[in-house]
C-alpha cells in the first residue's frame, strides 16, 4: 500500500545581488531528505523533489519539478569610496584697468574615477564617475569659484 505525503513548499532560495555583467546568480537551499521525500538538484538547475519507494505526493505523482531558482535582477550597489582630489591651482594675472576678476582654476585631467567640470564664472566641480563616490558618498564636491588676489598690472599693461 502507498502512502501519501503533501508536496513538500517550495524551499528557500539564496540571492544575492548580481554584480556587474552578472544576470542570474540565484540558487536552491536544497532541504535534507526525507524517509518519504529525496531532492535533486539536476544540471540545468531545476531543482526537483521525488517520492521514495511505498510513498507518494497527495496529489497522486511521485515528483515534483520545482524549476529553476528566481533571480530578483536586483544588481549590487557596489561603490569605491575615493578620497577628494587636491585642490587645483589657480592662474590670476594682474588685473587691467576696469577688470576686476580674471581669475581661472587650473582644471586637472579626468581619470577611470572621476571627471571635472568648471562654469563660465569658474566654479569648479569634480564628479565620482559610476561606481565611485567621494566621502560620505557624496557624488560631487565643489571647489568654488577661483580666488581672486586683486592686484592690478603695474603701469596699466599686463
Amino acid at each position: 500500500m502507498t502512502e501519501q505525503v503533501p508536496v513538500p513548499a517550495v524551499p528557500a532560495i539564496d540571492d544575492p545581488c548580481n554584480a556587474s555583467g552578472v544576470t542570474y546568480n540565484a540558487k536552491w537551499r536544497i532541504p535534507e531528505d526525507t524517509e518519504s521525500v529525496v531532492w535533486e538538484l539536476m544540471a540545468n538547475g531545476d531543482l526537483v523533489a521525488s517520492t521514495t519507494e511505498g510513498y507518494e505526493f497527495e496529489n497522486g505523482t511521485t515528483s515534483h519539478n520545482f524549476g529553476r531558482a528566481i533571480d530578483d535582477g536586483k544588481v549590487c550597489d557596489v561603490t569605491q569610496e575615493i578620497p577628494v582630489p587636491a585642490t587645483p591651482g589657480v592662474y590670476d594675472l594682474c588685473n587691467m584697468p576696469g577688470v576686476t576678476y580674471n581669475a581661472h582654476r587650473l582644471v586637472p585631467a579626468d581619470t577611470d574615477q572621476y571627471y571635472w567640470s568648471n562654469t563660465a564664472d569658474q566654479y569648479l566641480t569634480v564628479y565620482a564617475k559610476p561606481g565611485y563616490t567621494f566621502p560620505n558618498g557624496a557624488l560631487s564636491f565643489s571647489y568654488g569659484q577661483a580666488p581672486e588676489k586683486g592686484s592690478f598690472c603695474a603701469g596699466g599693461t599686463a
